[in-house]
Formats: structure tokens, C-alpha cells, sequence
């Protein structure tokens, strides 16, 4: 993973942070996934070609397991600590976590902290 695309995973495990009931349990894994323990609550890609980048994270913030594997099928390629299990058992949300759900608010948290990084990352 390259430094601006873990920077920018960091960015969103610290917003998380400020908002997830067991904040000592986040961690960035994979190739920017980040996790609430052995399980993923956040999935991001970054594409950059010259002076442009591009990140998109996907926080999962409602629990609907359910319909996710009845969707989607295993995917081919996986990170290792995902260990085989299936969608029900590898991911989780913050509605299932105890943690907060209001768009607004997460909305605002993210943006504070991708500003507070790209600050640090701009010096």
C-alpha cells in the first residue's frame, strides 16, 4: 500500500475513532480495509496517476449481513485475515457495534479528519 493511500486509510480509522464504542479495537488492514477487530467496517480503494488521486471508502454503517450475502457472491481473491469466512462473519457495522448512525454526523467527523490529514499531508 503506498504512503498516501495508508495515510489516507489512517485518516478514516482516526474519524472512526472519535464515534466507535471500542475504539482501541480499529485497525487499517489488507489494502485499506479497516477493521473493528477481526471484522471489516470499512472497505477503500485509491487510485493515483501523475498529480491526481482519488480515494473512495465504503463505511458500512447499518447492519444488513443478510442481504450482503444473499447479493454478493465470495469474492475470488481475499486478505488473509479474512480467513475464508463468509460475508455474515467477516464484516460488521456500526448500527451492530453500538455505534452511532446518523449520516449527518458521520458526514461531518470524516470531513474533519480528511481536512486534519491532508493538512499534515500538505506541510
Amino acid at each position: 500500500m503506498s504512503k498516501l493511500a495508508a495515510g489516507a486509510a489512517g485518516a478514516a480509522a482516526s474519524g472512526l475513532a472519535r464515534v466507535c464504542p471500542r475504539p482501541g479495537s480499529l485497525a487499517v488492514r489488507g489494502l485499506g480495509d479497516v477493521c473493528m477487530g477481526d471484522r471489516k467496517i470499512l472497505g477503500s480503494s485509491f487510485y493515483l496517476k501523475r498529480r491526481v488521486g482519488l480515494y473512495q471508502a465504503s463505511l458500512i454503517v447499518l447492519d444488513f449481513r443478510d442481504e450482503v450475502s444473499r447479493y454478493l457472491r465470495h469474492p475470488s481473491r481475499e486478505p488473509d485475515y479474512r480467513a475464508g469466512r463468509p460475508h455474515s462473519e467477516f464484516i460488521t457495522s456500526l448500527e451492530q457495534e453500538g455505534g452511532p448512525t446518523d449520516f449527518r454526523l458521520l458526514g461531518d467527523i470524516f470531513r474533519e479528519s480528511y481536512r486534519e490529514w491532508m493538512r499534515e499531508f500538505m506541510v
